[in-house]
């Protein structure tokens, strides 16, 4: 059941309330008044000239599920496929039993490593002139740019954090592993345990290697998203994926504690007009396209009305107008629609309608 907030209105002067034509037609009025304002083909021919960079994203896939494997190799024990492969490759360096810092040295090797293949994608080096679906020159992102050095940072960051949580579920496997081996009777336990030890490492390995790459795509398609959206707000990268983490958190918290949040926090998106003849009376353009419902809170979105939770959903989600083709939104184009709020509380004062939250 929700609750119930009458509205009150003072009117400046008395006057007979408008009829059903009148409220129609003021609502055309002021609504003409806020397209009129918008010119639609220049701002899309302006957002035509300006091309939104993207990521490579085999390369940048590529690269996650090899931070993860390198992670998986140096921790918490330099594996011995790694001696082997430096004796392959004839390189001087050595491997210790234990990397005292592993996550550190994938990360700061990763980086460069990622930076030059970048560079050889940028130029169409071999073997990347022959890969297929390659971004255009035009739509690709420069390595050397702002967002580029900060989308190497952010999947740099992502691949080893990803690689050593998912080194200490091995690691934590493998225990449990073993104390249910210790548990078996002493008939069994001698010949099992000599097969676990053997075989447990190995399959816990090939696990880690299969989670690697089943969670990179999400992690670069994850990114990539975060990379359009800073450029649509026209902000750095790392601020954005950081606000996009807050607000994941937060609605996680919001689920899990929803005592510890205000009710006041959601409840602009959850009131709605209640009354007799609520779904008759109101003229079709006092309705939100998304909603369907007579405006609480309308903003304007590039000469449109809507209900402004709405429209701060749909732009949060999609980047793109909701009615208007070809147009990318962010939410600072939002603007409130004080005329058009004004207006439906009077026609609800007329009608004796109330705000109701769900």
């Amino acid at each position: 059941q929700g609750w119930c907030q009458t509205v009150s209105l003072k009117m400046a002067h008395k006057e007979p309330l408008p009829g059903p034509h009148d409220w129609a037609d003021e609502a055309q009025r002021l609504l003409r008044g806020h397209r009129q304002s918008y010119h639609y083909e220049a701002h899309w021919l302006e957002q035509k000239s300006f091309r939104l960079r993207r990521p490579f994203e085999t390369l940048e896939t590529a690269f996650q599920v090899t931070c993860q494997v390198m992670v998986a190799l140096l921790a918490p024990r330099v594996h011995p496929v790694m001696r082997s492969l430096s004796r392959a490759l004839h390189m001087k360096r050595s491997y210790p039993e234990v990397l005292p810092a592993p996550a550190l040295s994938v990360f700061v090797s990763g980086l460069h490593a990622k930076m030059v293949l970048d560079v050889a994608n940028l130029f169409s080096f071999p073997p990347f002139r022959w890969v297929a679906h390659r971004p255009s020159a035009e739509d690709m992102l420069h390595p050397f740019s702002t967002y580029g050095l900060e989308m190497n940072l952010l999947g740099a960051l992502a691949g080893v954090s990803i690689g050593r949580l998912t080194v200490s579920l091995r690691q934590a496997l493998l225990c449990v592993t073993s104390l249910a081996a210790s548990q078996l009777p002493a008939s069994i336990r001698v010949w099992a345990v000599p097969q676990l030890s053997r075989v447990a490492p190995l399959a816990a390995f090939l696990w880690h290697v299969s989670s690697c790459i089943n969670l990179a795509p999400h992690v670069v398609s994850g990114l990539t998203d975060m990379l359009r959206e800073a450029q649509l707000q026209s902000r750095p990268l790392v601020p954005t994926v950081a606000d996009s983490v807050l607000r994941y958190c937060q609605q996680r918290l919001r689920l899990l504690v929803p005592a510890a949040f205000s009710e006041t926090e959601e409840e602009d998106n959850l009131l709605y007009w209640d009354g007799p003849g609520v779904d008759q009376e109101v003229p079709c353009d006092l309705l939100c396209p998304i909603t369907g419902q007579l405006f609480v809170h309308p903003t304007v979105l590039h000469g449109t009305v809507f209900e402004d939770g709405a429209a701060r959903r749909w732009v949060e989600s999609t980047g793109r107008h909701p009615i208007l083709q070809g147009i990318d939104c962010r939410l600072t184009d939002l603007r409130p629609a004080k005329d058009i709020e004004a207006l439906c509380q009077r026609l609800a004062a007329s009608k004796g309608w109330v705000l109701r939250r769900s």
